[in-house]
């Protein structure tokens, strides 16, 4: 004989806290059961990623501040919990039931971001010109910001000004990359500044400017694929060594001259002799 019974899935904590909540509405407003429960799937939606401690205390404080002659819409008591101490702005975003991808997120989980910037350069004849522009992403989550689209801006921009360089941001693989740093505009900055030079086919790199032998210099070749001499990571690393050294000689002054101006004319403490 085959058993027909539903098996009843017992609600989690955050449903409760729900419909407790709705439950005094109701109660105040004479509303049924069947509004109840279309208002507890919508609470769900809406409140779906705030924290169950904090939503249990912001609706026992909208009951006590907030409740009045007119039954709240959802929009109204979303505003009085966004307005409450503590509360995080990107909570407000995980409702819309996507994360934000890798190349538009602006935290590791993908709760915040949605957007791009592109960067157009050289649109103008008489001079170099350049703009940057923030546009919304084409992820599932991004397409639910406001504003247009990046890949509509671009369409627009390169059929406005083909003659124009047009770069976007992207997520590279360990961190993102501006759209700004991928444009030639940035090394002709670097033209000016003297790093690098104008070839024929390209930049040529001054390899006898001294910022290449920094941590910056260094950097910015591994992002654009160009070699790094050894002996520049060599001359890096000795310098960082020297550094170290010299602190740690300054702090062994520092301490020795205490001892001293403190009347102890003893052996150095061994556990200042070791960590020197």
């Amino acid at each position: 004989m085959e058993n027909n019974q539903t098996e009843v899935k017992p609600k989690s904590r955050k449903e409760l806290i729900i419909e407790r909540f709705l439950s005094q509405l109701s109660d105040q407003y004479n509303k049924n059961f069947y509004w109840r429960s279309g208002q507890e799937k919508l609470y769900l939606l809406k409140f779906a990623h705030i924290p169950e401690k904090f939503l249990q205390e912001s609706f026992k404080n909208y009951l006590i501040e907030k409740l009045g002659k007119d039954l709240p819409t959802i929009p109204q008591v979303y505003s009085f919990i966004k307005a409450q101490r503590g509360f995080e702005k990107h909570w407000e975003y995980f409702y819309r039931g996507a994360e934000f991808c890798v190349h538009c997120r602006s935290d590791k989980d993908g709760h915040t971001g949605g957007y791009r910037n592109i960067f157009i350069w050289g649109y103008k004849e008489d001079r170099l010109a350049s703009k940057m522009h923030l546009a919304k992403c084409n992820c599932d989550a991004g397409l639910k910001m406001s504003g247009p689209c990046y890949t509509d801006l671009v369409d627009d921009m390169a059929l406005k000004h083909p003659e124009a360089q047009i770069t976007v941001s992207y997520f590279d693989g360990t961190r993102i990359v501006d759209s700004q740093s991928q444009s030639n505009f940035v090394w002709e900055e670097r033209v000016i500044r003297g790093t690098v030079s104008r070839g024929e086919n390209g930049y040529i790199i001054n390899w006898e400017h001294p910022v290449w032998k920094s941590s910056v210099g260094i950097r910015i070749l591994e992002c654009n694929n160009i070699e790094v001499p050894a002996h520049f990571r060599k001359e890096l690393a000795d310098k960082q060594q020297e550094r170290e050294a010299q602190s740690r000689m300054k702090f062994k002054r520092k301490n020795t001259r205490s001892i001293a101006n403190d009347g102890y004319r003893g052996s150095m403490p061994s556990s200042i002799q070791n960590w020197l």
